[in-house]
């Protein structure tokens, strides 16, 4: 009887790690929700307060989320490839290697954000703040600048290249 309680718990452990990994995908949007790895592509949350949430490696994709609070949240691996953020609080919140491309931060607030090798191509920066924002590696190729005005080149890499 032991021996069949050794072979059965393994098995038992590893069904059950993939869906610890994930988060509360059915909680309703609250600040420090913890929504690690869900699905919430094309969701609506125009003004939700998502301050200090656990977002990593969930599916954004085509939301809205113009003036959320995303202050001090966890977006890391994101996928927020064209994600309306326009006028977003994203101040100190990890982004590190998500994918923002062809996402709206007009007027977005990425003060002391953590935007190491984010994808930003073809982005709308238009009037974001990026003050003291770690860009390093961060892959600014297409995007509007935060003037409005300027384009960044193909091949702009932890800052945006112009002519």
């Amino acid at each position: 009887m032991r021996a069949r309680f050794h072979l059965i718990l393994p098995a038992v452990a590893a069904l059950m790690t993939p869906a610890m990994a994930l988060g509360a995908c059915g909680d309703p949007p609250a600040p420090a929700v913890d929504w690690r790895g869900c699905d919430k592509s094309g969701v609506e949350l125009v003004g939700a307060d998502l301050g200090g949430a656990n977002l990593a490696g969930a599916d954004f994709s085509g939301a809205n989320l113009r003036f959320a609070v995303l202050r001090e949240g966890n977006l890391r691996d994101t996928n927020l490839s064209l994600v309306s953020l326009r006028g977003t609080d994203l101040a100190g919140a990890n982004l590190r290697d998500a994918d923002l491309s062809y996402a709206n931060l007009r007027g977005a607030n990425l003060r002391d954000a953590y935007l190491r090798g984010v994808d930003l191509t073809g982005a709308n920066l238009r009037d974001a703040d990026l003050t003291d924002a770690n860009v390093e590696k961060a892959n600014f190729s297409g995007a509007t600048w935060i003037d409005g005005k300027v384009r960044c080149l193909v091949g702009s890499v932890g800052q945006c290249k112009v002519e």
